[in-house]
């Protein structure tokens, strides 16, 4: 069970990186992080290290509350609705993956994209953020408040919650694609119903239910201890973890149950 687990995941990998449109995908997410490079000097106006680190956060924010999760869905509903409309979902079912495992690597696979295009984020960001302010103790009136360590320890694990979240976005996403039959009918369903909660959930008071409130709290932390702010995790921290997780078991059970029910002949 492993052995076909493992293999059919590193073939999605591998279907993953021959794709034309994994490097649209990523092209986009560097425009984005260079876009942005000109909107905090607009905000900003001087060169410091406050600006490096803000410049960080600003543009990977930017990255993960606008194109980011319209990406993730994009690839997610793609993965098996594709595999539907080729009819290749029956070759790989035969060759002897089981429908448990089919579901499972394109999860996993989905989770290396996701990594993926926030590292090339990240490392983008970094050396921008590098050539046009550099990095340096945060001090205020003489006084060091935030150590370079401080700030990329804090960052680390900043961005490991992040990827948490926008993994519930990817499974999501996977859901949908196993429940309908076309990549259209999916990418159509996964962002109107994403664009439809972010619309609805602060006037139904739902927002706290829904994964996507929770996108701009790990950086949100970066950013107050840059301007000097205390920081403070709990008790959202916990919300954000437990409903992400939510989100991924829920529609991981889901779509398993409806690739199970449905016969590929």
């Amino acid at each position: 069970m492993i052995n076909h687990l493992k293999q059919a995941t590193l073939n999605e990998i591998f279907k993953m990186i021959k794709h034309k449109t994994t490097y649209v995908y990523i092209v986009f997410v560097l425009a984005a992080v260079i876009a942005s490079s000109f909107g905090i000097k607009f905000i900003e106006g001087t060169n410091n290290a406050n600006n490096g680190y803000s410049f960080i956060v600003f543009s990977l924010q930017t990255l993960s509350t606008t194109i980011l999760p319209f990406i993730l869905l994009m690839f997610a509903t793609n993965t098996i609705s594709s595999e539907k409309a080729s009819g290749t979902i029956r070759n790989i079912l035969v060759s002897g993956c089981s429908k448990n495992q089919f579901i499972l690597s394109k999860l996993i696979s989905s989770f290396v994209f996701l990594l993926l295009l926030m590292i090339i984020a990240a490392i983008a960001a970094i050396i921008i953020g590098s050539m046009l302010f550099g990095f340096g103790a945060l001090s205020e009136d003489g006084l060091v408040i935030v150590t370079q360590h401080q700030f990329w320890s804090l960052f680390l694990i900043s961005y490991v919650t992040l990827a948490i979240v926008l993994f519930a976005g990817i499974s999501f996403g996977i859901m949908i694609s196993t429940i309908t039959q076309t990549t259209i009918s999916a990418i159509a369903i996964a962002i109107g119903s994403y664009i439809m909660l972010e619309g609805i959930k602060t006037k139904l008071h739902i927002e706290n239910f829904i994964y996507s409130s929770y996108i701009e709290f790990p950086l949100d932390r970066i950013s107050d201890m840059v301007e000097g702010f205390p920081i403070t995790w709990a008790p959202k921290v916990y919300y954000c973890f437990i409903i992400s997780v939510l989100w991924i078991f829920i529609t991981s059970v889901i779509s398993l149950i409806a690739m199970k029910n449905s016969e590929f002949k």
